[in-house]
């Protein structure tokens, strides 16, 4: 007893740097002589503790030479002290120096405080319940059940899950124990926490509420109403488990998951998007992995590739695929090479609307109607400003003679001009000076040409009309000594039929 008082003195003035003195006066003098004793403790305690040690330190009647005292930090040691000794207490293990340093009484303290609700306690058990069993999808079912025991804290403040791990005693834990606060403190006290103390009573109990509340009345009750008596809610969880996610339904998982990976393929349509496809094959590796069937991360990403169609008929990713073959990064993740591939996929989808639509948008103005079209447009005058409709020519393969923006037909049926390598040239009218500049040298001379064509159709109706009419009244007025008006000029290249525009080409 003696000794393990003395090596509890050594451990608060060692490793918690408190000197000799005090560290003596806390577990000789005060009693507080063993980790047991400071789990008990509150905070309370601490502070009477503190108030004792420095009002007997500055007695007159003490020694002179006694000048220690407890200061601030030093009291939120000993706080933080408490929670260390608590935890090692839930989680069954024995004080040692090692893992009581500061630094993981910090860890600690931490945890704790970020647990605590507003009534100062540790237990956060929500009354929202998972959804009622349906008995039409027993897997999502689990899950739900799975997932509440993941948000909610019982007694003590250890998420629930801890309540229906597969072994009671920490020691009969069949992995290897990492080693204390690894990886988290979380983890630690799910992995650890006592199955026998008052708090797992009432944390058992929890968990039978909420399996209550899902299963009663439903399909699933039958599996485990032998429990309502005891209330033994870890029981009746593992219960379920092994009915819904037993030999027999963990085949039919499996023949279901196997069954995608074999009848399911991606071939770049619209009505089945990479991002669905890839969705139901990582759920189907999954499901795999969890029937005990799981691949390695080479055979998922081949199985993934070989699902990939190729060819004229295939999703345009065969390129890419290569790409994915020869990545050791890719093929060694299959996340990774979903990203790859789907980024492609992206591209092309985009090429294909790109294409279907015309975005690039070079706008050829070419007026005039064809193949039946109306060729309505409405052009200005240049001398007064006003508008003049351009009439409408119903009569086929005949140009209208509407100026301005024609709405009429140019060298395709719906008034798409084509360049010779497919690009959509569409009739639209002219750009500003900035679009015009981003343009390649061959695309302004499509544009240009498209105009010029547009020009000469114009040239050949509406303005050789016009002027064929000014040289007849030049004709007259010659014979009368009037003097001839000037002829109105040839609609420019720069933008057919769209009067003067400054600042566009």
């Amino acid at each position: 007893m003696a000794a393990t008082r003395i090596a509890w003195r050594n451990y608060i003035r060692d490793v918690l740097d408190f000197s000799q003195d005090e560290a003596q006066e806390i577990v000789i003098e005060q009693g507080f002589s063993s980790p047991a004793f400071f789990a008990r403790s509150t905070r309370e305690n601490i502070d009477s503790l503190v108030k004792q040690i420095n009002r007997t330190v500055i007695d007159p009647g003490n020694d002179p030479d006694t000048t220690f005292s407890i200061n601030q930090a030093q009291k939120i040691m000993l706080y933080d002290l408490c929670d260390y000794c608590r935890f090692i207490y839930m989680v069954d293990r024995q004080h040692d120096p090692a893992f009581g340093t500061q630094a993981n009484l910090a860890k600690i303290n931490r945890y704790y405080s970020h647990l605590k609700n507003k009534s100062n306690k540790f237990e956060d058990i929500s009354e929202v319940m998972p959804p009622k069993f349906d008995n039409k999808n027993t897997v999502e079912l689990m899950e739900s059940l799975e997932q509440w025991l993941k948000r909610n804290r019982g007694k003590g403040g250890t998420l629930l899950t801890y309540v229906i791990r597969e072994y009671q005693n920490p020691d009969d834990n069949p992995t290897a124990d990492p080693g204390f606060l690894m990886p988290s403190v979380e983890d630690e006290a799910i992995r650890r926490s006592l199955h026998q103390e008052d708090q797992f009573v009432a944390n058992n109990k929890a968990v039978w509420n909420m399996l209550y509340s899902v299963c009663h009345g439903t399909d699933a009750w039958p599996v485990i109403k032998g429990y309502k008596t005891t209330e033994n809610g870890r029981q009746a969880y593992l219960d379920l488990v092994a009915h819904y996610q037993g030999e027999g339904q963990l085949n039919k998982r499996r023949d279901s998951a196997y069954r995608i990976l074999n009848t399911t393929h991606y071939n770049g349509k619209k009505n089945f998007s990479f991002e669905k496809f890839a969705a139901r094959v990582l759920g189907a590796f999954e499901d795999l992995k969890n029937c005990g069937d799981g691949m390695s991360e080479h055979a998922k990403v081949t199985k993934f590739l070989s699902m990939i169609k190729e060819g004229p008929q295939g999703a345009g990713l065969d390129a890419c695929k290569t790409l994915v073959r020869g990545s050791q990064a890719c093929m060694q993740n299959l996340r990774t090479a979903i990203n790859t591939l789907q980024t492609e996929d992206t591209a092309q989808q985009t090429h294909r609307l790109t294409a279907i639509s015309g975005t690039r948008a070079l706008a050829a103005v070419d007026g005039g109607g064809r193949n039946s079209n109306r060729g309505r447009g409405r052009g200005r005058d240049h001398d007064n400003g006003g508008r003049d409709r351009g009439g409408r020519n119903r009569n086929r393969n005949q140009h209208g003679r509407g100026g301005g923006r024609g709405r009429g037909g140019s060298q395709d049926h719906d008034g798409t001009v084509w360049s010779d390598d497919g690009t959509t040239i569409l009739n639209n009218g002219g750009y500003s000076q900035d679009t015009w500049s981003r343009f390649s040298d061959r695309d302004r001379r499509v544009v240009l040409q498209a105009r010029e064509r547009a020009n000469s159709r114009l040239m050949s109706e509406r303005d050789i009309a016009e002027l064929n009419t000014l040289r007849e009244q030049n004709r007259d007025r010659q014979q009368s000594d009037e003097p001839a008006p000037t002829p109105a000029p040839a609609p420019s290249s720069g933008n057919v039929g769209s009067g003067v525009r400054r600042g566009r080409r």
